[in-house]
């Protein structure tokens, strides 16, 4: 018996990061049900084909033509993971009987789709029944559901830097500055994670081979090993708050760019500091007297964790499957 078509259409590249991606990616490794393929064009298609390797065919389309190239595929599912989409682009493929599923979605097309899953936005901001919100459908990569979440440490002695798949304010550099002098003189290490999209890897490698207290990796699936060793973290305002709420970690966010700052889960009440928008001045003092006050005060730690501990996402993934199986 022939198996349903379904095509993940995705985007990635610097100024939007590697999340839609990496989602896409992780639902398509459960979705065996299903003969699945890629679609993206021009912008995205060398950071997609990186990542999805030969696991899955890759379809190459125009901007102006992507939907109806789509459609001529003749899919049972199409799956959009590209920000946002117009009412033209989901009519384009509900004309032909096909199935839409949008993921973090605040266009005009969102309230057209059989589902949207909106988990970056806690507020609902469309009372589209089809639309749903919220942190109750963030969803984890798989090496995390192999990891227990962290105690509340006794003291300081690792952390982690991490600011997603492309970093495209180059916010890792920003930050190890901001803080390595302070993380010296009290001898705490410091783990770099990057992404397969950071473009600065090179010079960062050659900068810190001189740093004792400094490890820098861009390998995938070893992030959950290093967040379980790490007992404060540093991170951009996008999917990896999720994940570090998840292994209970205080962290201090900063949000790349203004959709970032969009996302309201990194807040205090969920055990994260949000020092706003990157700003090339303002950033870097805020940035260090906060992970001082992180440091230093363990009260203020000890709320942070708590607010952090009250969070477990690794039984989401199976809803969300179970949400676009049953459209």
């Amino acid at each position: 018996m022939k198996k349903p078509s379904l095509v993940f259409h995705v985007i990635g590249f610097k100024a939007v990061g590697l999340g839609h991606i990496y989602r896409s990616l992780s639902l398509a490794q459960d979705l065996t049900g299903f003969q699945i393929s890629f679609a993206c064009t021009k912008s995205s298609y060398e950071m997609v084909e990186l990542m999805i390797k030969e696991k899955y065919q890759l379809h190459l389309f125009d901007e102006e033509t992507v939907y109806s190239d789509i459609r001529d595929l003749n899919p049972d599912i199409v799956i959009n993971d590209v920000l946002s989409t117009n009412e033209e682009d989901i009519k384009t493929l509900k004309a032909s009987s096909i199935k839409v599923v949008n993921f973090e979605d605040l266009g005009t097309g969102s309230a057209l789709t059989d589902l949207t899953i909106n988990e970056l936005y806690e507020k609902p901001a469309d009372s589209s029944k089809n639309i749903l919100w919220g942190h109750n459908y963030f969803f984890l990569r798989d090496e995390f559901l192999e990891r227990k979440s962290n105690k509340f440490p006794e003291s300081i002695e690792n952390i982690l830097i991490t600011f997603g798949g492309t970093d495209s304010n180059n916010l890792t550099k920003y930050s190890l500055e901001s803080i390595i002098d302070y993380c010296d003189e009290r001898g705490i290490f410091i783990y770099i994670v990057s992404g397969p999209g950071y473009e600065h890897f090179s010079d960062l490698e050659s900068n810190i081979c001189k740093m004792e207290n400094v490890s820098l990796t861009h390998a995938t699936g070893v992030i959950s090993e290093i967040m379980q060793k790490v007992q404060i973290a540093l991170t951009s305002n996008g999917r990896t708050v999720y994940e570090l709420a998840h292994m209970n970690i205080p962290s201090i966010v900063i949000s790349q760019h203004q959709r970032e700052s969009e996302h309201k889960f990194s807040s205090l009440e969920n055990g994260m500091v949000n020092i706003g928008i990157f700003n090339e001045i303002n950033t870097k003092p805020l940035l260090k007297s906060t992970f001082e006050k992180i440091v230093e005060d363990e009260e203020f730690l000890r709320m942070l964790y708590k607010n952090s501990s009250r969070f477990d996402f690794s039984k989401n993934k199976l809803r969300v499957l179970d949400l676009i199986k049953s459209i």
